[in-house]
């Protein structure tokens, strides 16, 4: 379910925004419903998607500028969530338009729901749960409307016109969320603006779904940027993931010529999502192509390169099933300062996982995968590995550093290819 930010433009039907967006100006009116309706239906996913793109940036710049448009906006939305029949057809299609775009990208990046929520299934739900609890105080009404005095500030939950906001759809989305699932714990990820939005939905259900709002805890993470610029979906000026991850994919193969295409998609998912990652999640990414897919720096493909590496000297040893035990108490078994590096960080790998996992940090564990695959690099550099007189202990070193990596991608959700 998409969780908008507190701004009014924000609780506005994106539909609204869309259907003005794409009729404002001259000739806006009566037909608008047609005009979107009787879109070519053989468009392709992405054709429909930048048209449903441009004409929701173009609906959130006439909300702000055009007072007419904004009432028109307004008055759309009502019958959205009347359920007006004139509406319903567009409203469906825009949605299945979306999800078919959606799960082209979630399958690219490989991301997978369970389930999806739909504001239709809770809306009303929402309304109810606000309209119960204003006799006993949770509530109370103000002009017109229904609010909630408490978090960090006054919010409405239903509106004069009487239907549910975002705020207490979310409130009635945790307990529609419980009945399906019975979670232990719900994490609402969502932008830095949207943190105080969430304190009052969440204060609102410490009073009514007290256990639920002690389950549910908002984490909140910084802006994307490219080039100084700060992406919006509302101003238009958005670089959407995909053209992220086709740009990256263009570049990489610019390096790679003989990269297959398969691969080229691994490292180009890599590059992008590590890049995300390997940033504290409270501040603000600053994305950077050369950054991202620098086989020299802390980057996804540098990662992944050194997999590959580690790889490449056990096919090369012939013994990639290498059963030999290694006593790390021998005596004879003279260690170099590269080897000891290494094995005093694989020996921390566990430990990282734990503090990334509690602190919702995967830029713990980016940190210490770079700084693992610098250390075996090194090693790599200085020492012979196949033919050397330490030849098992070498190799059961790069197969175990191969390894934690291979494990450290997958935490992140991001590929190991064998080969680069």
């Amino acid at each position: 379910m998409h969780h908008a930010p507190p701004e009014a433009v924000s609780r506005i039907d994106n539909l609204a925004l869309v259907i003005v967006g794409k009729t404002s100006g001259e000739g806006r009116g009566g037909w608008m419903y047609e005009e979107i309706l009787n879109t070519p239906k053989n468009l392709g996913i992405e054709d429909r998607v930048e048209f449903l793109g441009e004409s929701y940036a173009a609906g959130a710049k006439v909300y702000e500028e055009d007072e007419e448009a904004k009432r028109e906006i307004a008055s759309i939305n009502l019958k959205i969530y009347q359920k007006d029949s004139d509406l319903q057809a567009i409203w469906e299609r825009g949605r299945k338009w979306s999800l078919e775009y959606f799960e082209e990208i979630y399958k690219r990046v490989g991301t997978i729901y369970k389930r999806y929520y739909f504001e239709s299934e809770v809306a009303e739900k929402g309304r109810q749960l606000v309209l119960d609890n204003v006799d006993n105080g949770v509530f109370e009404r103000h002009e017109g409307a229904v609010v909630f005095r408490g978090g960090d500030h006054t919010r409405v939950f239903v509106t004069k016109e009487d239907y549910a906001t975002y705020e207490a759809k979310d409130m009635a989305l945790a307990g529609v969320k419980y009945k399906d699932f019975a979670y232990d714990r719900s994490i609402i990820i969502t932008a830095h603006e949207q943190g105080p939005y969430f304190k009052v939905v969440l204060a609102a259900m410490e009073q009514i779904f007290p256990e639920l709002a002690r389950k549910t805890s908002n984490i909140t993470f910084g802006f994307v940027r490219l080039k100084d610029e700060k992406m919006s979906s509302r101003l238009g000026n958005i670089i959407a993931g995909e053209w992220l991850l086709d740009e990256a994919k263009r570049k990489i193969s610019e390096s790679f010529a003989e990269m297959d295409d398969k691969t080229l998609e691994i490292v180009a998912v890599g590059a992008v999502k590590y890049s995300m990652l390997k940033f504290a999640r409270e501040s603000d990414i600053q994305f950077s192509f050369e950054e991202s897919i620098n086989l020299e720096g802390n980057s996804g493909p540098y990662i992944q390169y050194t997999y590959a590496r580690t790889q490449s000297v056990v096919r090369k040893s012939q013994i990639a099933n290498n059963k030999s035990q290694i006593n790390l108490n021998d005596q004879n078994l003279k260690l170099e300062n590269e080897e000891l590096e290494i094995i005093r960080m694989l020996s921390k790998f566990s430990e990282v996982i734990g503090q990334a996992g509690d602190n919702f940090a995967p830029n713990i564990l980016c940190n210490f995968l770079f700084e693992l695959c610098q250390k075996f690099n090194l090693f790599y550099q200085k020492h012979k590995i196949i033919g050397s007189d330490k030849e098992d202990f070498r190799l059961a070193l790069t197969k175990a550093v191969g390894q934690v990596t291979k494990n450290g991608l997958y935490l992140l959700g991001i590929e190991s290819p064998e080969k680069m």
